[in-house]
């Protein structure tokens, strides 16, 4: 899926090579023998070698850096927090967050770039001063997957901007939305629902009342989809956080999936007569006009019996189902 942090990756890449080159001094919360824990703010001892978990972005290249590495120009100085009341921890599962070369950190969640000077990174965390507002932090904060300006297109399976939407998402009180998807390790992302067809609890985890499933506040997002869009948002998961668990599919109710392979199967079998009753008839055969209806109507046959297969099918592969709607597409020429 398409996330909305790539909009912002574009518009980045137009800083210059010197300035993403340049030497800056960055924070790790915690010495080089201790690493931030992933659920407090605390520095623990390490006792085997720690490994980054960093995926610096470089604007200049428009590329990712490789890997589990500090980038060249980063001088890192060890055992310093950001100066601020209650700093975001962030984790590549509880938050994502992009840093880049020239020192810049994007928060997708909160949807704002922070500078060098208020956030530390660690090895496998990041905390950073993120709100103006102390209070604002006792908000819980869910996520809405395309952020303020943006709806989710299932057609182009992307996140399409909308400027002044007026599909809103209504959470109640102490709650904020956030942007971003959930983090998925497969990146296999599907809806569940509505949200009206589900219980949101006091601290930002959904119930599933369909699949009697507790959701917590960082695996889902809600968005509303632009080819379907209503009152209330969809849900939208990763695959695996529903290990174990039936996904009933939404059936469609659309007659003309009913009446059109009905339609196709009866066109078929006219079509097979047609061409019974012409074999029958051999004082015609010589006639151009027969042969060319002959001709005519076997194709017709061919592509009515391949539409239909399709249609009854339901799902199959990927590669054979191109492969008969080509030969239908020309058999109907």
């Amino acid at each position: 899926m398409c996330r909305p942090v790539r909009t912002l990756l574009l518009v980045l890449s137009a800083v210059s090579v010197a300035t993403s080159a340049r030497n800056v001094t960055i924070s790790k919360c915690c010495k080089f023998d201790e690493s931030l824990s992933s659920t407090e703010n605390k520095c623990l001892p390490v006792v085997h070698q720690p490994t980054w978990t960093l995926k610096v972005y470089s604007p200049a290249k428009q590329a990712y850096l490789p890997k589990d590495r500090v980038p060249p120009n980063w001088h890192l100085k060890a055992g310093v927090k950001p100066d601020c009341f209650r700093p975001a921890l962030l984790t590549p599962h509880l938050g994502t967050y992009v840093p880049f070369q020239n020192g810049s950190l994007f928060v997708v969640e909160y949807n704002k770039l922070v500078h060098p000077g208020n956030y530390c990174i660690d090895y496998g965390a990041v905390l950073a001063c993120l709100e103006d507002q102390p209070q604002s932090m006792s908000l819980v904060r869910v996520k809405k997957c395309c952020g303020s300006d943006g709806i989710f297109s299932e057609t182009n399976n992307t996140c399409i901007h909308m400027r002044d939407s007026p599909y809103r998402i209504d959470l109640g009180p102490n709650k904020t939305l956030g942007t971003g998807f959930p983090s998925c390790s497969q990146q296999e992302i599907v809806f569940v629902g509505k949200l009206d067809e589900a219980r949101m609890q006091d601290n930002g985890s959904l119930w599933l009342t369909k699949t009697k499933t507790l959701i917590p506040v960082g695996n889902y997002c809600l968005e509303h989809v632009f080819e379907n869009a209503g009152r209330a948002a969809s849900i939208m998961i990763c695959q695996e956080h529903m290990a174990g668990v039936i996904i009933e599919k939404a059936e469609t109710h659309d007659i003309r999936f009913t009446i059109y392979p009905i339609g196709l199967a009866l066109s078929a079998v006219f079509l097979a007569a047609t061409l019974a009753a012409g074999a029958i008839l051999p004082a015609s055969h010589h006639v151009l006009h027969w042969r060319c209806q002959t001709n005519h109507v076997a194709c017709l046959l061919v592509g009515d019996v391949l539409l239909c297969i399709t249609h009854l099918s339901g799902r199959m592969d990927h590669t054979l189902c191109i492969l008969i709607g080509e030969y239908s597409n020309l058999a109907l020429i």
